[in-house]
């Protein structure tokens, strides 16, 4: 949707996410002011209807309080964040190893819900694979992004202000994570290959530069000369063209609004 060089070890899990507190809508307290003294770090609240639908209340960033009617309810089951969660997710002799967290899905699906755009992109979460696993570290990343800013990334003014720093963090962690995936299939991809040639992506056009430009114009310390490799595809020989829509086509990426890569 709403699209650091550090590769992320695993489980990506671990990740560092805002939390938020949760409570069931009839049990919704009035906002408490903006003071540093009233924000608590607060993890997610069962709720005595697994069922109920879900609202947050304060967002803990340094003394920072979203505006409650910035933020969409989300009518977001328990049972249904353990079963994508199961997804991403694997038994070994040391049990079980989480690959995302119930917090972090719910984060998620509020933003995606906040902007209209569960559909298609939190059906692709739900799906599970490489292709989900990447939007949501896209969008967890992106969230965060705002967060780490004192931005509300339910607020549209916020929105605005803090996209293109938090559009483009969120990029570069997610196209590292595909690096990986592709190293391991046998492919040897720079960044600026897997962002342009991203089905999911944004390509240039008369209003919007592109994906890749935003990333170097946002974070550039996280570049190296590696990832600028092959950034003229135009040039490119056919057969790079045709690796990349390969990969993007093994891992099960096509246009999410419906045309295959």
């Amino acid at each position: 949707m709403l699209r650091s060089a550090d590769t992320p070890s695993a489980p990506l899990s671990d990740m560092p996410i805002h939390s938020i507190r949760f409570e069931t809508d009839a049990a919704c307290p009035a906002l408490a002011s903006k003071s540093a003294s009233s924000v608590r770090r607060c993890t997610l609240h069962e709720t005595t209807d697994r069922r109920a639908s879900l609202r947050p209340v304060t967002f803990s960033n340094e003394g920072w309080t979203a505006p409650d009617e910035c933020v969409p309810d989300a009518a977001l089951g328990r049972d249904q964040v353990r079963s994508i969660m199961d997804g991403y997710s694997w038994y070994s002799g040391v049990g079980r190893t989480d690959w995302c967290t119930d917090e972090g899905l719910t984060l998620v699906h509020l933003y995606l819900k906040r902007w209209q755009a569960e559909y298609p992109y939190w059906t692709i979460i739900c799906a599970g694979g490489v292709r989900g696993y990447s939007l949501y570290l896209h969008e967890l990343a992106e969230v965060n992004a705002f967060l780490s800013s004192g931005l509300c990334p339910f607020d549209a003014h916020d929105q605005r202000t803090g996209y293109a720093a938090a559009h483009s963090a969120a990029l570069a962690l997610e196209h590292r994570f595909l690096q990986l995936v592709a190293k391991s299939l046998g492919y040897d991809f720079s960044l600026v290959e897997l962002v342009t040639q991203n089905p999911h992506g944004d390509p240039p056009d008369d209003e919007w530069a592109g994906d890749w430009i935003l990333v170097q114009d946002h974070q550039s310390e996280c570049l190296a000369t590696l990832d600028h490799r092959h950034s003229d595809l135009g040039n490119a020989s056919p057969h790079r063209r045709d690796q990349l829509a390969e990969f993007y086509d093994r891992i099960g990426f096509e246009d999410p609004w419906g045309s295959s890569a």
